[in-house]
């Protein structure tokens, strides 16, 4: 850091002013009024220091004192925004207190000074006295009073005063109006120059209301006498140094603390106060103190502090420029959210600069080593664990959690990737498609919503990133379209409910809702599109799916999951296209020749009153009949929603398809959006085979299927690792699916395969051989890795396309379990029954089978709830009692 236009260290100072009410005036401040608006980049921060900086706000009084050297918080400058939320402190002699976080970085940056401008004062009372205390005799100031920005526009007419009391040349601060006429925004200053004689100085601000003043700034050729405290970390070696960057003014120092939200710490690493530089230590901080540290478990990655509670004792002198190294407790990793503070002598705390110094950690740099290589690769192959088991955004980082939604998947893989390949120059791996987002982009995501804690929404995070892998890519229609075979529309005459939505072709490939300006659009319905079959399990379906639709107003809505789901079809109705423009035409692509398919043209729900009186025509451009989806009107009056569909099943001769939309412009016409479904797979399929526990992909679709990673996921802990026969590990290699040696060249495993997740992943295809694919008809057997015992039937499953498209896939279960344990009377259910025969015969089975899974059926799994401990013990007593009546009955 240095200062600003002068090479020298800038120091910005955020000072509470009190009211102090003894007023000396120093020498007159002579005045050199601007006679006409300057750009806000303009200011003048020639002299080099900038000691104090004070935003207008506050309720007005008339005289004020400001503290130039009393309790400051100091911050310094880095040419960016870093901790500019502290910077400001209102001004109470101004109304309207303004934003904290007004102040900017640098003279030089236009947006930073905007921050200051737009949050100005108005309103404020006249002849304000305002006193700077505590000024260096014999140091040259400039002093700056700034006027209000012109996008303000409040203050038009106005003059405001500004003077020095004691016969200074007067300033003025005109009226608020952009001359110029341009979008660039604008300032009027008064630049007073002075020496000071005396530690204090007044100013007079004499003005009706609407007066245009925003604050004031001080800057000063000399060094302040004021200590500037600042913790500089080290990204290339993770140490944390204390200092007091000033060269003359000394600070008190009673304790600190170092807190990260995100987990950046390693206690192991870490000298302490305590133990090296206190009495008990070399006593270079504190010679006659002893210190504590407060952050007392040393698993904790979040808090580092220490203080002196010595009793009697005294704070120890923070001299100037003296540096206190606290080790490398620093974890080397993107996130740099550390908050420091120190306690001073009256046991006030002072808000502390954190300065990063050294090359940024990038991400996917697991080792924090400065590069993304094999052995990062390995760690985010060791890291890998269904659930993850971490507790901080650094700790699931470093387990290779790359998005921050704390748990290490696909998507992950995804940005390491992308990080390995920009890291080792192109052709280090496949290209990916630009509709995945860059990891620096996408972790900038996090490190913004994180920020104070890296307090942060994690969802926030997740959200980002789910958006990024699953919204739909749409790209612009060309002008030469071959259109597949005709939609012949069967248009409904009136309302019909939103629950009959027909979805009996069974699986989703393709739902929308229209948003946008209307233009022509191509929707790639087999390329970046994410698939779910309509079945039973509403887990399938998630509002993650749906994308806007560029052709139409509105924005994205959900998609439903099954015919019956009310509420779920709600949510794609509830965001309607409305003042739709036409024609307009959407082209689906990537269709499956051959293939089955019903397209459903969605009209609005009654809820939206949006669409009294008009009509929307839906119609086919290559000869099928148009369909019609009539005015809004509830009908029956009841308050179920309803919808107007007009519905088309063909059978795709080619792989696009195209349906124009026709309506005027001026129309409130009520179109939805739409939903394409069909009987033909769409994807990789799973199939796990209840009765043997065997786990198989397939490839049912007419084309081939090209990917690189897959991963099965079980809440319920159903997997069996030990019995998985993964794609690297079997002994003789699959044809097309290469076993690596560790460093990306062909398929690998995860390291620590859990029976909650498997996963396996080809980072580095060759030039021979890009990705693999899996033909049509072609299936891989996985071995028996699932639990036919526990038969939990939850498991997640889900692969990577060669476009980097994560593609989460329904999973189709066949067969029945062998038998339940505990089911020792072969009744597919385990209760007291089975008990009573165990007691009557103990080689049936183990009683911890019974224990296990009592209350269970075949028909509810291993996913019906297992009795408390307690119930269960009750059960047993109860059925030992009936156990025993039973047996003398049949004796007597």
């Amino acid at each position: 850091m240095q200062y600003l236009l002068s090479g020298r260290t800038l120091i910005l100072l955020a000072i509470a002013a009190v009211v102090f009410p003894v007023r000396s005036s120093g020498v007159p401040i002579n005045f050199n009024t601007s006679v006409e608006f300057i750009d806000s980049s303009s200011i003048d921060l020639s002299l080099g220091e900038l000691i104090y900086a004070i935003n207008a706000g506050g309720t007005a009084v008339p005289n004020e004192t400001v503290t130039v050297g009393a309790t400051p918080v100091i911050f310094q400058s880095l040419g960016n925004a870093v901790n500019v939320g502290k910077l400001a402190t209102d001004f109470p002699n101004m109304n309207n207190a303004a934003t904290p976080g007004d102040l900017y970085a640098t003279a030089t940056d236009q947006l930073s000074l905007d921050r200051i401008l737009d949050g100005q004062a108005w309103n404020d009372d006249a002849a304000a006295t305002v006193t700077l205390q505590n000024l260096t005799v014999g140091q040259f100031y400039r002093i700056q009073v700034i006027g209000a920005a012109d996008t303000r526009d409040c203050c038009g007419g106005r003059i405001h005063d500004v003077h020095s009391p004691d016969g200074g040349t007067t300033g003025y601060i005109d009226r608020n109006q952009d001359y110029d006429l341009d979008t660039v925004s604008h300032v009027i200053t008064a630049i007073g120059d002075f020496t000071a004689d005396s530690t204090s100085q007044q100013l007079v601000f004499d003005g009706v209301n609407n007066a245009a003043f925003s604050g004031l700034i001080l800057t000063s050729s000399s060094p302040s006498a004021i200590p500037h405290p600042q913790i500089t970390i080290n990204r290339d070696t993770g140490s944390v140094i204390l200092e007091n960057t000033n060269s003359q003014a000394a600070s008190s120092l009673l304790g600190y603390s170092l807190t990260s939200a995100a987990g950046s710490f390693d206690q192991g690493q870490w000298t302490q106060i305590s133990t090296a530089y206190d009495e008990s230590g070399n006593k270079t901080v504190d010679p006659n103190d002893d210190w504590t540290v407060v952050t007392s478990d040393p698993s904790v990655t979040t808090d580092l502090s220490e203080f002196n509670f010595d009793t009697p004792g005294d704070a120890a002198v923070f001299s100037p420029l003296q540096k206190i190294n606290l080790g490398t407790p620093w974890i080397q990793t993107p996130f740099e959210d550390v908050i420091a503070e120190i306690t001073l002598a009256d046991s006030t705390t002072q808000s502390v600069d954190v300065v990063f110094t050294g090359t940024p950690i990038a991400i996917g740099d697991l080792s924090g080593d400065g590069a993304i290589n094999g052995s990062d690769w390995t760690q985010f192959k060791n890291g890998f664990s269904s659930p993850l088991g971490a507790t901080t955004l650094v700790e699931a980082y470093l387990k290779g959690d790359l998005d921050g939604d704390m748990d290490q998947d696909l998507n992950d893989f995804t940005i390491f990737e992308q990080a390995y390949d920009a890291a080792n120059g192109a052709g280090a791996l496949a290209a990916l498609v630009a509709s995945v987002p860059e990891p620096s982009c996408l972790f900038l995501a996090v490190l913004a919503l994180g920020g104070g804690g890296l307090v942060r929404s994690r969802r926030w995070w997740s959200c980002v990133v789910r958006c990024s892998v699953l919204l739909v890519a749409i790209v612009s229609l060309s002008s030469q379209q071959a259109w597949a075979v005709a939609f012949n529309f069967d248009a409904p005459t009136e309302f019909v409910d939103s629950n009959n939505i027909d979805l009996s072709l069974g699986e989703v490939v393709y739902a929308i809702n229209a948003g946008g300006p209307a233009m022509d659009r191509t929707v790639n319905v087999g390329g970046t599109s994410v698939f779910f079959e309509a079945m039973e399990d509403s887990t399938r379906i998630t509002h993650n799916v749906a994308g806007p639709l560029a052709g139409f107003n509105g924005g994205p809505a959900g998609l439903y999951p099954v015919p019956t789901d009310q509420t779920a079809l709600d949510d794609v109705l509830n965001t309607h296209a409305w003042n739709d423009e036409a024609p307009v035409v959407v082209t689906l692509q990537g269709l499956q020749v051959g293939a089955s398919y019903r397209l459903q043209v969605l009209g609005p729900a009654d809820t939206r009153e949006c669409c009294t009186g008009r009509d929307q025509f839906v119609a086919s451009v290559d000869g099928g009949a148009p369909g019609e989806i009539h005015r809004y009107r509830d009908l029956d009056l009841d308050t179920v929603s309803h919808v107007l569909t007009a519905s088309a099943d063909f059978t795709a001769d080619s792989t696009t398809q195209g349906i124009s939309f026709y309506g005027p412009s001026d129309v409130l016409a009520g179109l939805a959006g739409f939903v394409l479904t069909s009987s033909s797979p769409h994807g990789l399929s799973l199939t796990v085979d209840r009765e043997t526990g065997n786990l198989s992909l397939s490839n049912q679709t007419p084309n081939a299927i090209s990917f690189d990673s897959y991963q099965i996921t079980s809440a319920g802990a159903s997997l069996l690792p030990a019995a998985w026969s993964s794609i690297s590990e079997r002994g003789a290699p699959l044809s097309g699916f290469p076993q690596g040696d560790g460093m990306g060249n062909g398929w690998e495993q995860a390291t620590n395969p859990t029976d909650g997740g498997m996963a396996e992943w080809y980072l580095n295809p060759n030039d021979a051989l890009p990705y693999s694919s899996l033909v049509p008809g072609g299936s891989i057997d996985l071995g028996n890795a699932y639990s036919t015992s526990i038969d939990a039937r939850d498991l997640q499953f889900s692969y990577r396309q060669t476009d980097g498209t994560v593609v989460p896939r329904p999973v189709t279960y066949i067969g029945e379990p062998a038998g339940l344990p505990g089911d020792f009377n072969n009744d597919d259910r385990v209760d007291g029954a089975d008990f009573l025969a165990w007691q009557r015969n103990p080689t049936l089975g183990s009683l911890s089978d019974w224990q296990g899974h009592f209350g269970q059926s075949l028909s509810v799994g291993a996913a019906a709830a297992v009795p408390e401990p307690g119930a269960l013990a009750l059960s047993i007593f109860v059925l030992m009692l009936g156990g025993t009546g039973f047996s003398a009955t049949r004796r007597r």
